[in-house]
């Protein structure tokens, strides 16, 4: 029995589905300094070049792209009923039909770049696949004139790869440089994004990058998460600098992947952290609560529909829950694992079938290598992975029975706190994640890529041969 038939029986059949409660106990001032939440933080300096160093030194301590949003380009087919797109639109923004991607088949007369060799030493910083057999990869080699940013491209499902250019930008997470990138995220063949703190594209597969110098009327901005859907490109944004464009406000923003412009969907306004991005279908969730807030509160946005729902409160989701979509209502989030005293609690996991508005409590998946953690992600079909961490190792927690059973399909003995990033599904089958995305290949981890072909049961190593 797959998750979403789990949860669809659990909730049928069952009399105690519930809408979660507010108000769990305080966490200490602590937990937000030491948390490796994927967020943007607020602040208000009078220079734009101060604001994005305060900004940027906290994302150094997230370690990346932890959090398990889809990391492809088109996510898999819902495998239950899509949410109806509603009657009414906020007034604030302008009701519009889903976009789709276009196509990039030998027909439209697309070439992509041809592609050189990998450089020597090449190492993994992001990944983004749109189809089983087609991804990019982000990374950083050793050369004689920096940066040394570099991407490469695989066609036949990593076997191979081939280097691509790559935007002329520092490679780092955390720094105060306002054009550097740490992510990278291809809509389809044509059209890429590479961000960091700024954000980057291309429309001709890689052959050129272009950095904006504003997203949807915010310049200076710090971009942190984005991530790619049937309906369009949504990121959340920050200004970096005095008002007007730099009020410190988080928005989330819509755009074409064809294109560069981006609209406001939802301002956050000044006094909020707004947490990573997931997709599901069309669907985009995230989670966000006031500055000082003991409780985070679910967004789910279809178009230009912004609508809120409580997560379940009796799983600790008090800070940085975790979620994990695998359609446009399915979705897994992991709670309790807010730090203390220098360490984890146990992790809780419940789901949902109706995008958020219910939630049931599924089996606690246990510590795995550690209670740290950096990633979830749903393939759909009862396959699920959460990726775990602590001072001794690292590893991947599997489940191929709905979140009924949890076992270690990979353990990694490195120590030093190797944390994992871009863990995500591009079908029920195949998956990525990388192992430690590093900014020197002397880094623990080393910038490792690691692919499964059976819906996560097993994963090996991939090699960047030419």
């Amino acid at each position: 029995m797959n998750v979403e038939d789990r949860l669809t029986e659990v909730l049928h059949d069952t009399a105690d589905s519930y809408t979660p409660r507010h108000g769990l106990g305080r966490i200490e001032d602590k937990v937000a300094g030491r948390r490796r939440a994927r967020r943007i933080r607020n602040v208000a300096l009078p220079v734009a070049a101060a604001v994005i160093a305060a900004i940027a030194v906290p994302l150094a301590l997230r370690g990346g792209k932890q959090h398990s949003e889809r990391i492809t380009g088109i996510p898999p087919v819902a495998t239950t009923a899509a949410l109806p797109e509603p009657s009414t639109t906020p007034s604030t923004v302008a009701a519009h039909k889903p976009v789709a991607a276009p196509p990039t088949t030998a027909g439209s007369g697309f070439q992509e770049p041809p592609g050189g060799p990998v450089p020597p030493g090449f190492y993994a910083s992001s990944v983004t696949f749109t189809s089983p057999s087609k991804g990019w990869v982000l990374g950083n080699a050793p050369c004689p004139s920096p940066p040394c940013t570099s991407i490469v491209r695989t066609t036949d499902g990593g076997h191979t790869w081939k280097g691509i250019p790559a935007p002329r930008a520092s490679l780092g997470r955390g720094t105060a440089d306002p054009a550097s990138i740490a992510y990278v995220r291809f809509a389809n063949d044509r059209d890429g994004f590479a961000y960091g703190t700024a954000l980057w594209t291309t429309h001709d597969g890689g052959a050129h990058w272009r950095q904006l110098a504003g997203v949807a009327g915010v310049s200076p901005y710090v971009l942190s998460t984005l991530v790619v859907t049937p309906s369009g490109v949504y990121a959340l944004v920050q200004g970096a600098g005095p008002s007007p464009g730099g009020d410190s406000h988080v928005r989330l923003v819509r755009g074409d992947p064809r294109g560069d412009s981006f609209s406001v969907v939802h301002d956050f306004g000044p006094n909020t952290n707004a947490y990573d991005i997931f997709a599901g279908g069309s669907t985009v969730y995230l989670t966000f609560s006031p500055v000082g807030a003991e409780q985070q509160t679910l967004a789910r946005i279809r178009g230009a529909t912004f609508v809120t729902r409580a997560l379940p409160s009796d799983t600790g989701c008090t800070y940085a829950p975790l979620l994990a979509p695998s359609s446009d209502t399915n979705l897994l989030v992991l709670c309790g694992q807010a730090a203390s005293s220098g360490s984890f609690g146990n992790r809780m996991l419940a789901g949902s079938t109706n995008g958020g508005d219910t939630w049931t409590r599924l089996p606690d998946p246990g510590r795995g290598a550690g209670w740290d953690t950096s990633g979830i992600a749903d393939a759909g079909g009862g396959h699920a992975a959460i990726a775990t961490y602590d001072a001794g190792g690292a590893g991947l927690l599997v489940t191929t029975d709905g979140g009924q059973h949890w076992s270690e399909a990979l353990h990694l003995a490195v120590p030093g706190g190797v944390w994992w990033g871009d863990l995500g599904f591009e079908n029920r089958s195949t998956g990525v994640v990388i192992f430690g995305p590093g900014l020197s290949p002397k880094d623990p981890g080393g910038g490792a890529l690691y692919r499964t072909t059976d819906g996560g049961a097993t994963w090996s190593k991939v090699s960047f041969s030419a």
